[in-house]
Parts: structure tokens; C-alpha cells; sequence
């Protein structure tokens, strides 16, 4: 039975080369090895990539008689990246597996179950974790020449660190576990981690090489600081350097980690599956409180609907508006930073005066243009959308919802960072307010436009969502309509820049832009409504 469910996990794990999810039909063989060579290379590549900043920290620490110091700093790096990697789907396949129930009415230990999915958990701990520590290898044997014994714990070190890898992103699911039935809201929660989990990983990218400088500049000081506070990490360098007794050492304590949270995780393993915890009887236990009921309106209770269906959807949140995130970060950076800037363009006579205002403009819609809310709002009502249909409503009225929703999301993040902008770059009040216009009108003109080819090209037949969301031709189209806009004005400008001033341009883009958003409105609520009405 163990056998089975292993077979199952790995078939699993690896659906995605085997099953076209767009159509929900079996690859072929020969696309399956075409698909699986693909992401073999993006592996080999991502390898490469992380082969040079290794290189570029082998040298030095190997020559100083730092190996150790040289692997620990990996380690550290292979944990974020293995637990980042594989933590996301521990929770899922260990306590909300789709299968869980059928297999708890099956004849199998509760123990079995786990054993086989632990395993697949294992192994991706050990695929992510690899993605940092293959390249630290590969580099320190261009330089090095271990014996038999070196060269075998070197291919040790990164199975028996995939251990703890393990330990605690199991250690993290069990705790989410534990957690989520308190939580109402788990797709806010996911994004709110997945948006961490980036935000660490870019300010890691973008400081990568002050943080080597740093290394370079003082090893042993950051070596002695390992030593002391962090001595495991100082066990699997020495190991990976040689050292088969600080090596054992060292394993023993991976293999002892994840020993102890596999015995915490199968003690309650089955009773967190099936719901059996404090949690859920809490949960049970509602009870009934006499309240007033508030009647609203049409229009409200569909804006409600498209919000409940946002926030229901974490692919929904983190991919049609990741736009929203930089457009607060942006705005924060501007409120601290924007003073030094305005006076260094200035004082290097890059951009002054009224041009800069266009520059400021243009930097707003084009932050503004990568949410595209609208851009999958029709093909998400997928197979239930003979609801929206049986309701007594227009057409018009569900159309202009997801309108609302899109605007309702942007509008507080593109008030913070127009605020950012005017106060950073201080322009006269007559550009201040054409800037906060025209960045009005164009969020307004890509909302639409995203909803009216979302209506010409709807796909309703998807069996996974990211597909309407990510790989779409309306959503391709809403991303690069921005470019596409803000190339049309330019040009626009190139051609009258003799003629009329920036603040005069403006103004000109202003009307374009208000005729356009009057077209596109027009469109959806007399071809769109018709249109909607008529998808099945």
C-alpha cells in the first residue's frame, strides 16, 4: 500500500508534465518528455545563475582556509530557498488533500498516508534546497580536488540538510493546521505570506552584492559570529569541508529535527485531518443571535459578490493586481526618498520644470496599467455563469460591478502614490491637478478596455483558474495595453511638442482620454450587455 500512495504523490507532484490543465486531457508522450526537458532546463538554468555569485565567494574563502565559512553561507540560502519552496505545499498535502477522506474510509494507517506524502515533502524540500547548494559544489570543485571520503560528504551534505529542510516546513504546516480553522478569511492570509516570502527574496536579490561585499570585507568576523550563535551551521561546513565527525554531528541533528516533529505531526496526523480538533467543534458551535435585516441594493450585492470572489482567490489577488503592492511600496519610497530625488534630477538638469510632470504622469499610469482586475472578471463566472443570468438583473449591471471592483481596489493605492508624487516633485497647482486627472482617466480607460476584451475573448470552459488569470489572451492584452497607451500619447506629444507646453499637452491628453473612457463605456453597456447575455 505504502508502494501505491508513493506512486500517487509523485504522480501528483508531477501532474503538471503529464496533464494539460487547460484542456483537462492527458499529454502525449512525447509532449510530457518535451515538458519535463523544459523544466529541466529552467532548473539547470536557474543553477547557472546562482554558479556565479558562488564563484565569486569560493575563490576567497577557500583560499583563506574558510571551505566551512563558504558552506555555511549557502546553507543558509538553501534553507530560505527550500522552505520557501516547499513549505507553500506542505499544509496542502499533508491536511487538505482532496483524497483525504476516501483514504481515511480505506483499510490504511492514518501512519502509511502520512510516510507517503512525507516522502514527496522530502523531495522537494531537497529539489529547492539543491537550487543554492549544486552551484556552491560545482564551484568548490573547480577549485578543490577532495579524496573519496571529501567528495562523499559533499554529496551528503545537501540529502541530510533536506532533512531539517523538511522538519520545518512540516513544523509550519502542522502550526498552519492549527491555525486555519480560526481564520476566516485563508486566501487573504496566503497572499499576505506569499508577498512576504517575495519581498524577502527581491530585498535579498537587490542587495546581493552589498551583502558579498560585506562577506568579503570581514570573513572572520561574520565566521566568528556563525561559530558562536549558529554552531550547526559551523558543523555543516566543517563537514562539507571533510570533517566526518562534525559531519555526523551535524546529520544527527537534521535527521534528530525532523525525528522529533514527525512524531508530533503523527501523533494528532489524523485527528487534524479529519476535523477533529478544538477548531472545529468550535466551529459547530454557533449560535444564534437575533439581528435586523438590511436590504440593499441591486447594485451593491453584485459589488459584494465580485469582492467575496476576489478575495475567495488567491491567484485572483496576487496575479491580476500585484500592481497594487508597488504602487504602495513606490509611494512609501517617494514620502522618504522623494526630496533627494527631485533635487538630483533637478540639479543634473535631467528633467526640470513642466517636462518632469509629464515624466511623473507617465510613471503613475504606466505603475497603474500593471492591474488588470477586469481583464478575467467575465471568464472567472466559468460554468456558474447561468447564474448571473438567472438573476433578475441587466447585463449592464453585473458588467458595471466588476468595473467597480477594479476601481475600488486601485483607487486608495493611486491616491497614496499621486500624494507621493505631488508632494515629492512640488508642482504648481495647475499640473497637480491635470497629473491626478489624466492617471484617473487612464486607470479608467485600461479598466474598461480590460473588460471589453475580456467580453470578446471570454473563456468560460477553463478547469484551473490561473488560466483565464495568467494565460489569457484578454489579460496579455490589458498588460501591454498600458505600453501601448502610453506610446500613443507619447507620440502624440513628439508631433505637437513644438506647438504646445507640457501643461497644454496635458490637457490634450485629458479630453483624448475622456472621449476614449466615453467609447469604451458605451461599448460595454450596449455590445458588452448583449454579449454577456449570451455566453453559455
Amino acid at each position: 500500500m505504502f508502494k501505491a500512495l508513493l506512486k500517487k504523490q509523485f504522480l501528483e507532484v508531477f501532474s503538471f508534465i503529464f496533464i494539460d490543465k487547460r484542456k483537462g486531457k492527458a499529454r502525449s508522450a512525447g509532449e510530457a518528455v518535451l515538458i519535463g526537458l523544459l523544466y529541466v532546463l529552467v532548473y539547470c538554468m536557474v543553477i547557472g545563475s546562482f554558479y556565479v555569485t558562488a564563484r565569486g565567494l569560493c575563490e576567497p574563502l577557500v583560499t583563506a582556509g574558510m571551505s566551512w565559512l563558504y558552506f555555511a553561507l549557502f546553507a543558509i540560502s538553501a534553507l530560505f530557498f527550500g522552505i520557501m519552496g516547499s513549505s507553500f505545499s506542505t499544509y496542502n498535502s499533508l491536511y487538505v488533500a482532496k483524497d483525504n477522506e476516501m483514504l481515511f474510509s480505506m483499510p490504511v494507517k492514518p501512519r502509511t498516508v502520512l510516510n507517503s506524502r512525507l516522502v514527496s515533502v522530502y523531495l522537494m524540500s531537497l529539489l529547492y534546497s539543491s537550487l543554492m547548494f549544486i552551484p556552491a559544489i560545482i564551484a568548490y570543485l573547480g577549485m578543490v580536488k577532495p579524496g573519496f571520503l571529501g567528495m562523499f560528504l559533499l554529496i551528503l551534505t545537501p540529502v541530510v540538510l533536506a532533512f531539517f529542510v523538511t522538519a520545518l516546513s512540516c513544523l509550519l504546516g502542522w502550526l498552519i493546521s492549527l491555525i486555519a480553522p480560526r481564520i476566516k478569511s485563508k486566501s487573504i492570509v496566503t497572499v499576505i505570506i506569499s508577498l512576504l516570502f517575495a519581498g524577502v527574496y527581491y530585498f535579498f536579490s537587490f542587495r546581493l552584492s552589498s551583502i558579498l561585499s560585506s562577506i568579503l570585507a570581514a570573513p572572520a568576523l561574520i565566521a566568528n559570529a556563525l561559530k558562536t550563535k549558529v554552531y550547526p551551521l559551523y558543523l555543516l561546513g566543517m563537514g562539507a569541508s571533510g570533517d566526518i565527525v562534525k559531519f555526523l554531528l551535524f546529520a544527527l541533528i537534521c535527521i534528530g529535527s525532523a525525528a522529533l516533529v514527525y512524531s508530533i505531526i503523527a501523533s494528532g496526523f489524523s485527528k487534524s485531518v479529519i476535523g477533529g480538533g478544538s477548531a472545529s467543534h468550535s466551529r459547530n458551535k454557533a449560535l444564534y443571535s437575533e439581528k435586523d435585516i438590511h436590504l440593499g441594493s441591486s447594485s451593491s450585492a453584485l459589488f459584494k459578490k465580485e469582492l467575496l470572489r476576489f478575495t475567495s482567490s488567491p491567484n485572483y489577488m496576487m496575479n491580476a493586481n500585484l500592481g497594487l503592492v508597488f504602487m504602495v511600496g513606490i509611494a512609501v519610497l517617494l514620502f522618504i526618498k522623494g526630496g533627494e530625488l527631485r533635487k538630483l534630477l533637478i540639479d543634473a538638469d535631467i528633467f526640470g520644470g513642466d517636462m518632469l510632470a509629464l515624466i511623473a504622469c507617465a510613471a503613475v499610469c504606466m505603475i497603474s496599467s500593471m492591474n488588470v482586475t477586469t481583464a478575467s472578471s467575465v471568464s472567472l463566472e466559468g460554468k456558474h455563469i447561468w447564474i448571473a443570468h438567472s438573476l433578475p438583473i441587466e447585463p449592464k449591471a453585473a458588467l458595471l460591478a466588476k468595473l467597480k471592483l477594479h476601481l475600488a481596489l486601485i483607487t486608495p493605492p493611486l491616491a497614496l502614490l499621486l500624494a507621493a508624487v505631488l508632494t515629492a516633485f512640488r508642482f504648481s497647482a495647475a499640473l497637480s491637478v491635470l497629473i491626478c486627472i489624466v492617471s484617473v482617466l487612464c486607470v479608467l480607460f485600461l479598466a474598461l478596455f480590460g473588460l471589453a476584451v475580456n467580453l470578446k475573448w471570454a473563456n468560460l470552459h477553463w478547469t484551473n483558474e490561473v488560466i483565464p488569470i495568467k494565460q489569457s489572451l484578454p489579460t496579455f492584452l490589458a498588460l501591454f495595453s498600458g505600453f501601448g497607451l502610453l506610446l500613443l500619447l507619447l507620440g502624440l506629444y513628439l508631433l505637437l511638442s513644438k506647438l504646445v507646453q507640457p501643461l497644454e499637452y496635458l490637457c490634450i491628453a485629458a479630453g483624448l482620454l475622456t472621449i476614449g473612457c466615453l467609447l469604451l463605456y458605451k461599448l460595454i453597456t450596449g455590445w458588452g450587455s448583449k454579449r454577456f447575455a449570451e455566453l453559455d
